[in-house]
């Protein structure tokens, strides 16, 4: 929700195929290069963000390692001004 266009615009849903819950936003996206890393603790996209937005880095970590726990599954997909989408997928 800190990303999107205005604060606290983000579309939730239901994937029936894919068993999972979606969350979008319409923010500025993450850039191909830092996808891989946006999971682990204490990263943050660039010192430019760091500004901007206040946190430390660890709610995304913290939120993956929960899914790992529940056996479930934390995906993302971005793309620099396309928004952001989170998948939590639930077994089936």
């Amino acid at each position: 929700m800190k990303y999107a266009s205005r604060p606290g615009r983000l579309a939730i849903s239901w994937d029936q195929q894919t068993k999972s819950l979606v969350f979008q936003d319409d923010g500025p996206g993450i850039s191909a290069q830092h996808l891989p890393r946006i999971f682990d603790r204490f990263y943050r996209i660039d010192a430019s963000r760091n500004a901007k937005v206040p946190g430390t880095g660890l709610g995304l970590s913290i939120a993956k390692k929960l899914a790992n726990l529940q056996g479930l599954q934390l995906a993302v997909t971005s793309g620099e001004g396309q928004g952001t989408t989170f998948f939590l997928q639930f077994p089936v």
